[in-house]
């Protein structure tokens, strides 16, 4: 129990010491951090749209093209 008590102390400990120091140390003030990231965000998300609507377009060629294939063949009646 008491080596418990300690771990937790001590997580505890160098959680607060490490918001302290990278409140310290950030290389922006908060405004200008939240901007920044929330323009990089941004960023990410339409070059994720991006990229699924390349491969949607991609993945539809192809899927066209093997129907395609497919009408082609001669159907084998039973």
């Amino acid at each position: 129990m008491r080596r418990l008590f300690h771990f937790i102390t001590g997580a505890g400990i160098g959680l607060l010491a490490g918001g302290v120091l990278a409140l310290l140390f950030a290389p922006t003030q908060g405004d200008a951090m939240r901007d920044a990231l929330r323009e990089r965000v941004r960023t990410l998300w339409e070059q994720i749209q991006q990229a699924g609507e390349e491969e949607r377009r991609r993945l539809e060629a192809e899927l066209a093209a093997l129907l395609g294939m497919e009408s082609d063949r001669p159907v084998d009646k039973v």
